[in-house]
């Protein structure tokens, strides 16, 4: 649980819309690829920005349980989770509220939270997966490949991307959608590389892969961990290993279909 805080007292329906706006914060920093330990610390920021007494929470990383206890009696909103993502942009902007921010209605917050909501990405998915082909490129060469390898790998990775997004604004479960994505990713990335020649088809193809590598989950995991908070700790962890095994299970689907090796 976190630390409570005392500063003044709002009236009972103040006070619920103030705990539903300090929920959806929470609730957004982990959609956006924050930590449970860095969740808490932020809505603890913002009820003090709000001024309530006495309030505390409890994270996970698929649910936020929230309490103020006040004169009119003690408050619960609990909010689901949807998908744990990546957005840096919008925990900045939190961050950047609750640390330039002295005081806050209720009102006021929800309305900076719709405004927030209503943001488009800024980045198009057509930006995004040219960028995602240079780094797996990129990683190609690393490894050891030329530049066939890495326009395998890079082509393959921007279809995979693109797939990724598709499904992902369909609602399709995670693991489904990272296995098929390596799926698609091995498939093109080797389908290029054995029509263009290249030496070392087996590089492409594993750096084809790199955009579904689950990085944020992972140092989330142990940055959880590392606060002693066991539960979201232990939870992101398997879901980042779920992910991974779930690259590996697409992989193997088209190096079973291919006959293809990459040992």
């Amino acid at each position: 649980m976190s630390q409570s805080v005392a500063i003044k007292d709002y009236s009972a329906e103040h006070t619920a819309e103030a705990l539903e706006a300090i929920t959806r914060i929470g609730v957004r920093m982990l959609r956006s690829g924050a930590s449970s330990s860095r969740t808490k610390d932020t809505m603890d920021r913002v009820a003090a920005i709000l001024g309530i007494e006495h309030f505390e929470t409890f994270v996970t990383p698929t649910k936020i349980i929230s309490i103020i206890y006040g004169k009119q009696g003690s408050f619960t909103r609990a909010m689901r989770v949807p998908l744990l993502g990546v957005n840096m942009s919008a925990m900045s902007k939190i961050r950047t509220l609750i640390l330039e921010t002295k005081e806050m209605t209720p009102d006021a917050l929800k309305t900076w939270l719709d405004a927030l909501e209503s943001e488009k990405l800024n980045y198009t998915t057509a930006v995004v997966a040219v960028a995602v082909a240079i780094a797996c490129g990129c990683f190609a060469i690393i490894l050891g490949g030329g530049l066939l390898e890495a326009i395998g790998a890079a082509l393959g990775a921007a279809v995979a991307q693109i797939a990724r997004v598709t499904l992902d604004r369909r609602h399709v479960n995670p693991y489904i959608i990272t296995a098929f994505g390596a799926f698609v990713a091995s498939l093109i990335s080797y389908a290029v590389m054995k029509a263009i020649g290249a030496p070392t088809p087996r590089i492409g193809l594993i750096a084809s892969v790199l955009l579904l590598v689950p990085g944020v989950p992972l140092v989330t995991a142990l940055l959880d961990l590392l606060h002693l908070d066991l539960i979201s700790g232990l939870a992101r962890g398997v879901y980042a290993i779920m992910l991974v095994v779930n690259i590996g299970v697409g992989m193997l689907v088209v190096l079973a279909l291919t006959g293809f090796s990459i040992l």
